[in-house]
């Protein structure tokens, strides 16, 4: 299975190719080592060649290339794809796309990813959401690339399945930049918020607050929304945390422990604050 990736640092381009295949021997993993690191443009090369029993065999290759130009990065992914289904000259396009995103947002760094089955990511360091949204749009092909912009200053965490609209991101900023408790992290997919997280300032008040933040993303079944809210932990010893979730128009709680076992990680008023939102939000029997 090949997997590509690509780290690009604002002063100089860094990136990271990383392939996975399953070779016979530990043997290969040193012969592409050694072929790689003979390359034109190479600066340095780490290979990882695992053998599981029950998840068999693994080749993870790292390769940093500054300033490289396009035809030596597409040649290191010729020798990378003998060993999986990274290819080269779409990678080449990446690149160049990826510099010209670059030049309009100086001072951060930017991974493009790709993994069979799950399709291309793209994810910025600190960067502001609208700039780094509007650059993607510029520059690459975004249908179905999925976007991530680190946090920048006060504003939340951007997690974008494109396309994404220029109204529909607006109108989104303008939703964020109004509610009463501050935006933690956003999940954007099909042009709504499908997923928000929200900290809760004021347990007292917690119930009021989460219920204006749900009236204003206005989910509906088609679009439903799992709003996440965590406390401030202020005055709190006990270990257990004033957080929750509900689906609003919806009903796909994940399967983990905070699920199941509630008790032992949300303090009771949480549980019984969400109790009294998924009865009147979410779409559960």
């Amino acid at each position: 299975m090949g997997v590509g990736a690509g780290r690009f640092a604002a002063t100089a381009v860094l990136m990271l190719l990383s392939a996975c295949a399953q070779p016979h021997r530990s043997k290969d993993a040193e012969d592409l080592e050694s072929a790689v690191a003979a390359m034109s443009g190479v600066e340095d090369v780490d290979v990882l060649y695992t053998n599981d029993f029950s998840l068999g065999s693994d080749l993870d290759v790292d390769i940093a290339v500054e300033e490289a130009r396009i035809a030596e990065i597409v040649a290191v992914a010729a020798v990378l794809e003998r060993r999986g289904t990274l290819d080269p000259e779409s990678l080449g396009d990446e690149t160049r796309a990826l510099r010209a995103v670059l030049r309009e947002i100086p001072g951060t760094e930017v991974a493009w990813s790709y993994r069979e089955g799950e399709g291309h990511s793209l994810g910025f360091g600190r960067a502001p959401a609208g700039a780094a949204l509007m650059a993607v749009r510029s520059h690459i092909d975004a249908h179905d690339l999925t976007v991530t912009v680190g946090e920048f200053d006060a504003a939340p965490r951007w997690t974008v399945t494109m396309p994404l609209g220029i109204s529909a991101e607006k109108e989104i900023h303008e939703t964020v930049e109004q509610l009463p408790l501050p935006a933690r992290a956003l999940v954007v997919e099909d042009g709504h918020v499908s997923m928000a997280t929200v900290v809760v300032e004021n347990e007292g008040e917690a119930e009021t607050d989460l219920a204006a933040v749900i009236a204003a993303f206005t989910p509906t079944e088609e679009h439903p929304l799992m709003l996440e809210w965590q406390g401030t932990q202020n005055g709190r010893d006990d270990e257990r945390r004033f957080a929750g979730r509900v689906h609003i128009a919806g009903c796909a709680y994940p399967a983990i422990l905070g699920e199941s076992e509630p008790e032992r990680f949300y303090a009771a008023e949480a549980m019984e604050l969400r109790d009294r939102l998924r009865a009147r939000y979410d779409t559960c029997d």
